[in-house]
């Protein structure tokens, strides 16, 4: 079998993974389909990767944003995608097995202030989050939105995707001083990300 064919026996499979998680309700999720090319581009705008050290992926999956921020993210970047489901984690090992930059963490997203205290990280640059956040009650929302930006940097930046694509600023602009909104319409269901900055820790 080619490389092409064992790359795309490999998608399939991943593909029928996130659709079957989806469909039975075993995990958290928020689509059907893991995010498209696109909308990974679309999840990392604007981040400033210059300055981004430490990079934190929530509810990474089967790690196609992983991916993009791999591409372009510096060598000596600390990339910490955390994953709760089992499944999805061994795909994200096997992906990035050989990766010495990636650390694949299974645990809880609201463990994340934990996470990094284990590895001797104060602060994240930037946190990326392919967690369903709309879905949550909002007493489990505000609790993750307060996790996100206690493990900020000052001036430190927050990405959610949605597959909800009319913008609800309200959420987000309680914990974020500045806060916009990206269409991918490209994305299978279309889809966008806030782009949120200088978190205000006072909340």
């Amino acid at each position: 079998m080619s490389a092409q064919h064992t790359l795309l026996d490999k998608t399939r499979r991943e593909k029928r993974l996130f659709f079957n998680k989806f469909l039975r309700g075993v995990t958290v999720i928020g689509s059907a389909t893991p995010s498209s090319k696109w909308f990974a581009r679309t999840a990392i705008r604007s981040i400033d990767w210059d300055r981004a050290s430490v990079i934190i992926e929530l509810g990474a999956g089967t790690g196609v944003i992983t991916e993009a921020i791999l591409h372009k993210a510096r060598p000596d970047s600390h990339i910490i995608a955390i994953e709760q489901d089992p499944d999805f984690v061994r795909v994200l090992e096997s992906k990035f097995a050989t990766t010495r930059n990636v650390d694949i963490v299974q645990a809880d997203c609201y463990e994340l202030g934990n996470i990094l205290r284990a590895r001797g990280i104060s602060h994240a640059d930037v946190i990326v989050s392919g967690l369903p956040i709309l879905a949550f009650p909002e007493k489990k929302r505000r609790e993750l939105l307060k996790v996100i930006i206690r493990a900020l940097s000052p001036d430190g930046m927050f990405h959610q995707i949605t597959v909800f694509p009319i913008p609800i600023f309200s959420i987000y602009r309680r914990f974020f001083k500045h806060v916009r909104f990206t269409l991918e319409p490209r994305n299978i269901p279309p889809g966008g990300v806030y782009l949120c900055r200088e978190p205000i820790h006072s909340v």
